[in-house]
């Protein structure tokens, strides 16, 4: 349910709304949200909200059992990490503080800044237990059992800023800039040590990006693309920079054919690396075609 109350008409207005939700693995969850945005005038707007969202706890967090690694153990004898989901695992909740100013400074530029706190608690900790013998299936073995629990918490902060600006009536630039920090810690009773180094290391701390768009005679269209993201400590990726082009051209009002190149200052680089490796990685490669586009009218 959702509603938009119009405090001060074309000037102030509040959005109040919750989202109320029943599963099988937490019970009720009872997510509100609550919006404010004042505009003076047409070319200003301040705005800022306050919401909470949860995850609900799936099948692999309450009752999936995997054995995630195989190695040699003491004497010889094969080890088995085993990684078992618990029934008693919570929703993970999470409460953002956001806010924001939107602003057309000029006829030709838009500019627009926003920053963000988020704060988590009841986290996915995985908590190692006992170790124990096992026979079944042969040979004997060794099984280091880990748990699912809910003894990660943190926060996170950022902001992010873009711009629109019409440097001219064929060409246009929009620069974007995002910062994200993240600060997780578990418990005093958890023994897991890798949660939250890992949380605080999958997100790029700096990305940017410069998008230039020019519109060129004879229905043409070139597009000039460049990307920066960060290091992910936590998976060992490098920052990278990339560039994409693109040559289009309008064909009547429902075709379109363009060249585009992809990744164009290098031959490949990673994005994430997934761990376990089982899941692979992203590798983009350097690529180049040509596509023709329908758009049904």
């Amino acid at each position: 349910m959702q509603d938009s109350i119009a405090l001060i008409p074309h000037h102030l207005t509040l959005i109040a709304g919750a989202k109320l939700e029943h599963n099988v693995f937490s019970g009720f969850g009872w997510d509100p949200d609550i919006r404010i945005a004042w505009s003076p005038d047409q070319q200003h707007t301040l705005w800022a909200a306050i919401s909470k969202a949860d995850r609900v706890p799936n099948r692999s967090d309450t009752g999936l059992r995997w054995n995630v690694e195989a190695m040699s153990g003491p004497g010889g004898i094969p080890l088995i990490v085993r990684e078992s989901g618990q029934p008693s695992v919570r929703a993970n909740n999470v409460i953002a503080y956001e806010a924001g100013f939107r602003s057309q400074v000029r006829k030709t530029l838009w500019l627009s800044v926003s920053t963000y706190f988020n704060s988590y608690s009841n986290q996915m900790s995985y908590e190692p237990g006992a170790p124990f013998l096992e026979s079944v299936p042969a040979p004997i073995h060794i099984v280091v059992p880990v748990y699912a629990a809910n003894k990660t918490y943190g926060n996170s902060d950022g902001l992010e800023a873009s711009a629109n600006w019409k440097v001219l009536p064929w060409w246009t630039i929009s620069p974007g800039y995002s910062l994200t920090q993240i600060h997780f810690r578990v418990d005093a009773d958890s023994v897991d040590t890798t949660s939250a180094p890992e949380a605080n290391g999958y997100s790029p701390k700096h990305q940017a990006q410069v998008r230039s768009h020019f519109q060129l005679p004879s229905h043409f269209n070139f597009d000039w693309n460049t990307y920066f993201v960060d290091r992910l400590p936590a998976q060992q990726v490098p920052a990278y920079t990339r560039m994409d082009l693109q040559l289009a051209r309008r064909i009547g009002k429902e075709w379109q054919i363009s060249a585009v190149g992809q990744n164009l200052l290098g031959y490949h680089h990673t994005e994430f690396q997934s761990s376990p490796v089982i899941f692979g990685s992203s590798d983009a490669k350097r690529a180049a075609f040509v596509k023709l586009a329908w758009q049904f009218q």
